[in-house]
């Protein structure tokens, strides 16, 4: 059967990208186009074939997508322009209605953090957030630090994470996980140049096995973490501050 289900940026299925499929707000009006276009295709390239075509249409690619990733067993969406990138996170955030987990190397993207804080407050989600300690206090590497201030200071609950084996371990996850249930994950961060700039690989993962193991992961890592307070804040803050401070003052020089 055809998985069809609503993003909040269009209705996609099994492999299906971000595109939207259908016009219509009615579900069953949707879906019946998406499972009218499938029939199509498997009639005229059959359901086995695994080849590229050169289909022009962003139809005929969500269907080719979702055709094999069906094959493969799972449910996944494979994002890649920066617009479908951040509808990706924007999803992620819109559609959880009580928890959201976030294991993120980098935090910086204003739109999206005052976009969490106000689902948060409306919904009273709980939010919780492990980041890479690593980063946390090293200011030239941690630009995010006034949002991940303003995340905390919403109620958000915030850790820092390192692998304690190997010579420069770090906690490199970049991971959204919406009420235990879907998860958005890959090599992007909720950074502005991660979305806008970057080549980067963005998923969304809707396979139960899959979510599973990911949200244990994430529980292993927050048991792990050391808990972020006021103190710890108010040290990031010192160390970002200061850099800034020190960028302008080497701007000034330069322009002299």
């Amino acid at each position: 059967s055809l998985d069809i289900r609503p993003t909040g940026h269009g209705w996609i299925g099994a492999g299906g990208d971000s595109k939207e499929v259908g016009t219509g707000q009615d579900p069953a009006e949707n879906a019946s186009k998406v499972v009218s276009a499938k029939r199509s295709l498997d009639n005229q390239f059959g359901t086995a074939t695994h080849r590229e075509s050169p289909w022009k249409s962003s139809k005929d690619r969500l269907l080719q997508l979702r055709d094999r990733a069906m094959r493969n067993g799972g449910i996944t969406t494979f994002h890649d322009t920066p617009e479908e990138k951040l509808a990706a996170f924007e999803h992620a955030i819109d559609s959880s209605k009580t928890q959201l987990f976030l294991a993120q190397y980098l935090i910086d993207h204003v739109a999206l953090t005052v976009k969490l804080i106000r689902l948060k407050m409306e919904r009273k989600l709980a939010v919780s957030i492990v980041l890479c300690e690593s980063n946390f206090y090293n200011p030239t590497t941690f630009n995010g630090a006034p949002r991940v201030k303003e995340l905390f200071e919403a109620g958000c609950r915030i850790k820092t994470h390192n692998p304690k084996k190997g010579r420069h371990p770090l906690m490199h996850i970049m991971t959204i996980i919406t009420d235990s249930s879907e998860v958005l994950t890959g090599s992007c961060n909720m950074t502005s140049n991660g979305i806008e700039n970057n080549e980067e690989h963005l998923y969304t993962i809707g396979d139960p096995g899959a979510v599973s193991k990911t949200v244990k992961q994430f529980e292993r890592l927050w048991n792990e973490a050391d808990e972020v307070g006021s103190i710890e804040i108010a040290k990031m803050m010192t160390a970002y501050k200061e850099n800034q401070a020190r960028k302008r003052a080497e701007y000034s020089d330069r322009v002299r």
